[in-house]
C-alpha cells in the first residue's frame, strides 16, 4: 500500500512538473503582435508594470472604441497610472476605471458586468504574459460569449532577472492550477 501511495505521489509531482514546463512554453509563445486586431474594447488588468501604458498606447491607436481598466485602487487617476498624458483629450471620455476588483476573479466579474452593460462582443485583454493563462480562464468563465484576444506584456524586471522570472512563473502557475482545480471541483 505504501508503494501505491508513493507511486501516486510521484505521478502527481511528475504531472505538476510537466504542466509547469508546458506553462512556461506557452508563455514563451505569446506574441502580442500575433493577435492585434480591432475589438469593441481594450481591457487592462492592473497589478503590474507596463500594462496600463501599453493598453493606453493601443487605445490611442484606435484598436478599440472604449478602454476599461479593472482593479483601479482608491482615488487613482489615469495620468498617474500611465505616468504620462499619452491619451488625447477627446478619447479620455471613453476610458472607464473599474474600482471594485482586488484580484483576478474579481477583475473577470467586474469586466463581465461592464462588457454586458456596453453590449460588447470582443475585447483585447492586456495583462502580463505570466498572468495571461489565469486571466483568460477567469474571463472566459465570466463571459463565455465574448471573444477574448490576448495582448501580453512582458515586464522588464522579468526579462532581466531569471530568479525573479522563475519566482513569478512558479507563483502564477500554482495560482492557475488552483483556479482550474477549484473550478473543476465545483463543476
Amino acid at each position: 500500500m505504501k508503494k501505491f501511495f508513493s507511486l501516486i505521489a510521484f505521478a502527481l509531482f511528475a504531472t505538476w512538473i510537466l504542466g509547469f514546463i508546458l506553462f512556461i512554453k506557452y508563455i514563451q509563445t505569446l506574441n502580442p503582435d500575433d493577435n492585434i486586431v480591432k475589438t469593441d474594447a481594450i481591457v487592462v488588468l492592473t497589478g503590474g508594470s507596463q500594462r496600463i501604458a501599453t493598453a493606453a498606447e493601443l487605445f490611442k491607436q484606435d484598436y478599440a472604441k472604449k478602454m476599461f481598466i479593472s482593479g483601479v485602487g482608491g482615488g487613482a487617476k489615469l495620468k498617474a497610472m500611465t505616468g504620462t498624458d499619452i491619451i488625447p483629450e477627446e478619447k479620455k471620455f471613453h476610458i472607464v476605471l473599474g474600482r471594485d476588483a482586488e484580484n483576478t476573479k474579481e477583475n473577470a466579474i467586474e469586466t463581465a458586468e461592464w462588457i454586458k452593460k456596453e453590449g460588447f462582443k470582443s475585447l483585447l485583454l492586456v495583462t502580463a504574459a505570466y498572468h495571461m493563462p489565469r486571466s483568460l480562464f477567469e474571463l472566459k468563465k465570466a463571459m463565455p460569449d465574448v471573444t477574448l484576444i490576448p495582448y501580453p506584456v512582458f515586464p522588464q524586471a522579468l526579462q532581466n532577472d531569471n530568479k525573479i522570472a522563475f519566482k513569478w512563473l512558479f507563483i502564477e502557475y500554482n495560482k492557475f492550477i488552483a483556479v482550474v482545480l477549484w473550478s473543476w471541483i465545483r463543476g
